[in-house]
């Protein structure tokens, strides 16, 4: 074999390579066209089609059904947009009741604990000034001046109730 006939045999062979996988190429493309025609064949069934259509009227039908009750029941209860406003406005009040009832609860219950309503500026200044945790003891305690501690003997400086 000469290496003019090597090299037209191996230029035949590529050729005859590149048309197979232009060939394959192709094939891969019509299966591909073939499932997606094949996935609209099964959507365009008419016997789905009607079913589909079926479903859609039941539903269609219900909602309607629903709709009408609503109606119904808002004509018996006699709720206009002036009773509905009405009504929005009485459960608006009721909360802020509700909400001032807390509040007034909460106070209360401070009042009760000794916690008090919330100081003014003069009674935390003197605070400030005693470096307490927790109550400071208030003067007209006949425990507070009798009693010396080390802490009251150097301050008044005290953690929790004293």
């Amino acid at each position: 074999m000469t290496p003019e006939e090597f090299e037209r045999l191996k230029e035949a062979e590529k050729t005859h390579l590149r048309k197979l996988k232009a060939l394959k190429q192709q094939h891969r493309e019509a299966q591909r066209k073939k499932g997606l025609l094949d996935a609209l064949k099964g959507i365009m069934r008419p016997d789905l089609d009607d079913v589909h259509d079926e479903m859609v009227d039941k539903l269609t039908m219900k909602n309607i059904e629903s709709e009408a009750r609503f109606e119904i029941a808002l004509e018996n209860a006699n709720l206009t947009d002036d009773a509905l406003e009405k009504a929005a406005q009485e459960e608006a009040e009721r909360e802020v009741l509700q909400k001032a009832e807390a509040e007034a609860l909460v106070r209360q219950m401070k009042l009760e604990a000794g916690g008090g309503a919330a100081p003014s500026s003069d009674q935390t200044n003197a605070q400030a000034e005693g470096k307490t945790i927790g109550r400071a003891p208030s003067p007209d305690e006949p425990e507070a001046e009798s009693v010396e501690t080390p802490s009251t003997t150097r301050g008044s400086k005290t953690i929790g109730r004293s």
